[in-house]
């Protein structure tokens, strides 16, 4: 009976030992996968983003060059970032930076392969807009938080939330009619 006992035991150890490692093993190639997927996932992002562009550069007038975002500014305080084109890809200062959404912002300085854009909600950027609704001139300020302040609106003209507020060319940086944000308060 002893023997027996202890080969069942053994039998028992050696199963327990294969199943840890299996589960390990198996832990690892879980890992690996949701790694695997969370790539797909934001390479997914990247191809709907660059669709959306291309569809939007074929709807306005102007040349139009596709860039994406590599970094932010040197100043934490400046709403600034870093994109991925520069002079060699024909960017200049004070060209304006849009999205297939909206006005994001202007290049403040080109270089060989990148480009520095200063975005509409810094304190020092500001942008001709037109109301929707009243067509109404004003000019939207940066307040270097989420939101922009409309500046610039008679009082008494009538201003709904939910209004889309779109560049009036007036600052001649951005085209007429780009949507530059809704009204929320």
């Amino acid at each position: 009976g002893t023997v027996e006992y202890g080969a069942n035991a053994w039998r028992e150890y050696v199963w327990l030992v294969g199943a840890r490692t299996e589960n390990e093993e198996l832990h690892a190639e879980l890992d690996a996968l949701r790694i695997e997927h969370q790539s797909l996932e934001r390479a997914l992002g990247r191809i709907e983003r660059s669709t959306s562009l291309i569809s939007y550069q074929a709807d306005i007038a102007s040349t139009t060059v596709l860039a994406e975002v590599v970094g932010g500014g040197a100043s934490g305080a400046a709403k600034e970032i870093i994109i991925d084109q520069g002079s060699a890809d024909g960017i200049a200062a004070g060209m304006a930076v849009i999205t297939s959404e909206g006005v994001v912002g202007w290049i403040q300085a080109a270089h060989s392969s990148s480009s520095l854009v200063v975005l509409i909600n810094d304190v020092d950027a500001a942008v001709g807009a037109i109301l929707e609704d009243t067509r109404v001139r004003g000019v939207l300020k940066g307040r270097g938080g989420r939101e922009c302040e409309l500046q610039y609106i008679n009082p008494d003209v009538p201003v709904r939330v939910g209004e889309i507020v779109y560049t009036s060319g007036a600052d001649r940086i951005f085209p007429k009619g780009l949507p530059v944000g809704e009204v929320i308060d």
